[in-house]
């Protein structure tokens, strides 16, 4: 049976935790496989990329965000804004 979303990005947040980049990166592409719109697949991916040093990597995953935010939405509101204010702080 294939491992669920949520399963695959807790998985991935432990890696991360343990500094483990690339076994992050693996999951994450998985993730983003099984499911192209789950947002914090790419936020993720971005922070990871930040702490890696690289601000253009991180900059094209937290691009791929924006068409996914629903900006009405009360729920996404305060996320929207982190990622706008990452997208400003890495420009």
């Amino acid at each position: 049976m294939e491992p669920t979303v949520q399963e695959l990005y807790k998985e991935a947040c432990e890696l991360h935790k343990e500094k483990n980049y690339d076994a992050v990166f693996k999951l994450l592409d998985e993730l983003k496989r099984l499911d192209p719109t789950f947002k914090r697949a790419y936020y993720l991916e971005a922070w990871t990329w930040e702490l890696l040093g690289d601000s253009e990597r991180k900059f094209r995953a937290l691009e791929k965000i924006l068409p996914l935010l629903d900006f009405s939405s009360p729920e996404e509101k305060d996320f929207a804004e982190e990622i706008l204010q990452r997208i400003y702080d890495t420009a």
